[in-house]
């Protein structure tokens, strides 16, 4: 999969493959990013913003991500189950 390279705060760029994304969690005015391998990482913008920065990074790719509710914005590949009643 891509690399998306991600401008977070002022100084500080991260690069990450689009596949060691598993969920983005929003936080109010924040979000964290949890990566494959256990990672954690805190992000100094808002959700709409990180749907944003892959929205134009990965325009090329399938669509690889999906927005749940308010809170969450998930990488598909790691979805196998849904269970609507829980």
């Amino acid at each position: 999969m891509k690399e998306i390279i991600i401008q977070n705060g002022a100084g500080e760029l991260i690069k990450v493959r689009s596949s060691d994304i598993i969920y983005v969690e929003a936080e109010g005015n924040y979000c964290s990013m949890y990566l494959a391998g256990g990672f954690k990482q805190q992000l100094w913008f808002n959700r709409q913003r990180f749907i944003s920065i892959i929205s134009k990074q990965l325009r090329d790719e399938k669509p690889t991500f999906i927005v749940v509710g308010r809170s969450y914005i998930i990488n598909l590949a790691y979805i196998f189950r849904i269970n609507p009643v829980q």
